[in-house]
């Protein structure tokens, strides 16, 4: 009979064990893979659709600033138009945005990265920002899609838009931007 006990309890210990090894792994592979800042009242995206694919929202740059600062790994810093038309003093965020070196960030509502992240933030001032008419810039601002912006450990700023800005889409990007960054800088420059 004490064979049988001890035999029990080695089985017992044996599938806590797994158990844990198993809720341990579920834990380390569901990192979030990007945060949403979006307004409370519209979205660009689905937010049955962003918490099925492991993306945060939150609705201020405060919240999501400190979220990103407390995050071991990188994620995906997207941001809806919805946040960008509410907010007329884009200023405050350039300077923590540009510091974000290895995140992508995409812009959602707006097609031409140009115009996202040299009028509407400011990534570049005096010589370096480019000279765009009055009407490019209207043009620009009405084209639907989303532009994604890269900074790499250089500094130097990569950028694209798209016309798609679907989840498929966007969960693409996010893996791009995740591998090594000579990979990224190869996929921007061959595009």
């Amino acid at each position: 009979m004490k064979k049988n006990y001890l035999v029990y309890i080695k089985i017992i210990l044996c599938l806590l064990l797994i158990m844990v090894i198993l809720t341990s792994y579920k834990l380390l592979t569901n990192k979030y893979k990007a945060i949403y800042i979006t307004s409370e009242y519209s979205q660009m995206l689905s937010l049955e659709e962003c918490k099925k694919e492991n993306i945060l929202i939150v609705n201020t740059f405060n919240d999501m600033q400190q979220k990103i600062d407390t995050l071991s790994y990188k994620v995906g810093i997207l941001i809806d138009k919805s946040i960008l038309s509410e907010n007329n003093n884009l200023k405050n965020y350039n300077k923590w945005l540009l510091e974000q070196k290895g995140y992508p960030i995409v812009a959602l509502g707006y097609g031409k990265s140009v115009y996202v992240y040299f009028y509407k933030f400011e990534f570049a001032t005096g010589y370096n920002k480019p000279i765009l008419s009055k009407k490019n810039i209207e043009d620009y601002q009405k084209q639907a899609g989303l532009s994604l912006a890269y900074i790499c450990s250089d500094g130097k700023i990569l950028g694209k838009g798209y016309k798609d800005s679907s989840m498929n889409t966007i969960i693409n990007i996010l893996a791009m931007c995740s591998k090594d960054e000579r990979y990224v800088k190869k996929v921007f420059e061959n595009n």
